[in-house]
């Protein structure tokens, strides 16, 4: 069935789990004050995956672009 489990982060923000069976998680990170950020990693058997979770200030959702944040000289 699905599998719950919660973890906290160290001083950097860093979080991490082991021992997962490969297939698709959602994290999600909740911060008082803010809208808890939310992302799918597909986790692949022998492979680290990684993920940026960012909370937002409550009531302001963020939709951005990176490629519209990089410019080639």
């Amino acid at each position: 069935g699905p599998v719950t489990r919660s973890q906290t982060n160290d001083a950097t923000g860093f979080f991490g789990f082991v021992d997962l069976q490969p297939g698709l998680y959602t994290a999600t990170a909740p911060y008082a004050g803010f809208v808890a950020g939310t992302t799918n990693i597909n986790v692949v058997a022998g492979v680290g995956a990684t993920s940026d979770l960012r909370p937002n200030p409550e009531g302001r959702p963020v939709i951005a672009n990176p490629a519209q944040n990089h410019r080639t000289f």
